[in-house]
């Protein structure tokens, strides 16, 4: 009967919370490459910043140059000096040429370095070729802008070797307009740009320049040892490229990484969910169970409350029309209804105290007291009851048992409960046997039964309120579900407990376990 709603319940709560958490999971899984791609790209505007930033500085770097140089030129009188003292300062620049419009004048600048024919030729040989980029600068010389037009790699042999090459027009030109650099590219970097890509690289990054044409790096900072997928030209050294790599990891490792965590994330997130799934159908499984060993509760009540007041009510008939056909008879209605009303008296009661039990409203009042007494008193005053049933009670006692602090009507109620239970699941077994023993610090009351005995399972919930063991003729017999449940409150208000020792078909021992002051 239970099943039914707690399934209905279950597929409820799979509809309801995990299919959008299933949902909500393949969605992020499903955009976890997008994830990389924009990471990826974050990373390349990172890159592209960088290159612009230090693109500018060797754009003002160059316009300083010209400037120098064209200041140097006007300067008729320390021309020489100035332009020496360029070189000494910017020691990427292994020549200087500067030539007229007509390419026939020419002079040449080295710093401690012999100006050769062959340097003169090659010089002067690569400006020939670029007429059209010439005359594209005086175009822009006449529109008072001077441009400055990287020549990338000379290629040649000799000196000039893998230089690089740069022309501009000299603004304050007299004899010569036109100026030609040529640079070394790994000084340039290493020397020039060095302190620049550092700053801008801060902590985060390590950059570093690459020869693309012979594919050889140029470290600036630290070695990148692994491959470097997002590089880009430089604007005076295009052939020439700067690439960039997180420190410590690469771009794809943190995408990698990001998205390992982005895994991770969602995992916890649906295992928090099936947690918290799993509590909420578990505390529903608990409370439609409690709402039915509340009704199972109600039933046996109503049963063993009906049981009494319909023997009390047919013999206070058969009394009252004087149908009795003898004295004896009358005796034997009179017991029976005493008994009934005792019967009656005793269910009340422990419906009473579990009540004041929940509420938390009984007192108990603890004194000194023999055990010993209390267990023969109460044996004394239950044995008519137990004779009356065909049971015999066998009672023994360990001699001078110390006093124990007792609420004698509490202790009194637990150990009638377990005889009932002893008598209710005897299962044809009429000996009940009674001890009282100590161990150490501990004086115990054992109630003893060989009736049908209790699983070894269902002993972890036999002192619940209301839990009666659901099948076999443990079931079938009638009880409130609160008998042990009293019991086990009772002792704990003692600072003691009771424990049971029970197998299928030998029988239980229950034993009320008291410490001693």
């Amino acid at each position: 009967m239970v099943k039914k709603p707690l399934n209905k319940i279950l597929l409820l709560l799979l509809a309801v919370f995990l299919l959008p958490v299933c949902i909500f999971t393949v969605f992020q899984v499903s955009t976890l490459n997008e994830n990389e791609r924009v990471i990826t790209e974050i990373y390349d505007k990172q890159l592209e910043a960088i290159l612009f930033s230090v693109n500018q500085y060797s754009q003002d770097l160059v316009d300083a140059w010209a400037k120098d140089l064209s200041e140097a030129q006007a300067d008729t009188l320390n021309t020489k000096e100035r332009v020496n003292e360029f070189l000494l300062q910017n020691e990427a620049v292994q020549y200087i040429l500067w030539v007229d419009t007509t390419l026939s004048e020419h002079l040449i600048w080295s710093f401690e370095k012999e100006s050769t024919k062959e340097v003169e030729v090659v010089l002067l040989d690569t400006l020939f070729q670029k007429k059209e980029q010439l005359a594209r600068l005086t175009t822009y010389q006449k529109e008072g802008y001077i441009r400055k037009e990287p020549l990338g790699t000379l290629h040649t042999k000799g000196v000039l070797a893998n230089q690089s090459g740069l022309i501009f027009m000299l603004d304050r030109g007299r004899n010569y307009q036109i100026c030609m650099l040529v640079l070394n590219p790994g000084s340039f970097i290493t020397k020039t740009l060095a302190q620049k890509i550092q700053s801008v690289a801060q902590e985060n990054f390590i950059i570093s320049a690459y020869d693309d044409a012979n594919d050889v790096q140029i470290t600036v900072m630290d070695s990148i040892a692994v491959p470097v997928p997002n590089k880009r030209p430089l604007w005076l050294l295009p052939d020439y490229s700067l690439g960039i790599v997180l420190k410590g990891e690469t771009i794809e490792d943190l995408a990698k990484r990001r998205t390992i965590n982005n895994l991770l994330i969602l995992l916890g997130v649906d295992l928090i969910l099936l947690i918290g799934l799993w509590l909420i159908y578990r505390n529903i499984k608990r409370e439609i169970k409690l709402a039915q060993i509340k009704t199972d509760f109600v039933s046996n009540v109503s049963h063993e409350i009906r049981t009494p007041l319909a023997l009390i009510s047919m013999f206070a008939e058969t009394l009252e029309m004087d149908r009795a056909a003898s004295e004896q008879k009358k005796k034997e209605y009179y017991s029976i209804i005493r008994h009934e009303a005792n019967r009656l008296a005793s269910i009340v009661n422990k419906i009473l105290s579990f009540s004041k039990m929940e509420a938390g409203k009984i007192n108990y009042e603890l004194e000194p007291a023999s055990l010993t007494n209390l267990v023969e008193e109460i044996i004394n005053t239950y044995d008519y009851h137990l004779k009356s049933k065909g049971f015999q009670c066998h009672y023994s006692a360990a001699k001078d048992l110390p006093e124990v602090r007792i609420d004698k009507n509490a202790i009194s109620e637990a150990v009638i409960n377990l005889l009932d239970n002893a008598i209710k699941y005897s299962n044809g077994s009429k000996e009940i046997e009674v001890r009282l023993r100590q161990v150490g610090n501990e004086v115990f009351v054992e109630v003893q039964d060989h009736g049908l005995g209790i699983s070894a399972e269902d002993q972890k919930y036999i002192f619940d309120k209301f839990y009666r063991v659901p099948s076999g003729a443990v079931h079938n017999t009638k009880g409130t579900g609160l008998g042990l449940t009293l019991v086990s409150s009772i002792m704990q208000a003692h600072q003691g407990s009771v424990k049971i020792e029970s197998q299928p078909g030998l029988g239980s021992t229950f034993k009320l376990v008291f410490p001693v002051d």
